[in-house]
């Protein structure tokens, strides 16, 4: 199953809350047991996708971490830690540009 698929059916069936902040904190709280891949595909969608709401959930993921003290490497490896870059590289600027306004 996708990552979008199965962010639908957790929401529907009232697993994860519908907002933004909750399905970023329920894919933050459930990284090991999901594909890293299929996050960061999820993360990596561009604006006019779901009217933006993955674009809101990268937002709203990139705030759940933390880097404080940390120099920018230590921080994006952090931040890469939970998910696998996607393959365009619209969406790697998509990524990169959460993890910068962080």
């Amino acid at each position: 199953m996708c990552a979008v698929d199965g962010i639908r059916f957790c929401t529907d069936h009232l697993v994860v809350d519908k907002s933004p902040q909750g399905v970023a904190s329920f894919l933050f709280e459930h990284n090991g047991k999901l594909d890293k891949a299929e996050i960061g595909a999820y993360l990596g969608r561009p604006p006019w996708f779901q009217h933006g709401f993955c674009v809101e959930v990268l937002s709203a993921f990139a705030e759940l971490l933390d880097f404080t003290d940390l120099v920018v490497d230590e921080a994006i490896r952090k931040f890469l830690a939970y998910f696998r870059l996607p393959g365009e590289a619209q969406q790697i600027g998509r990524v990169l540009d959460a993890f910068a306004f962080r």
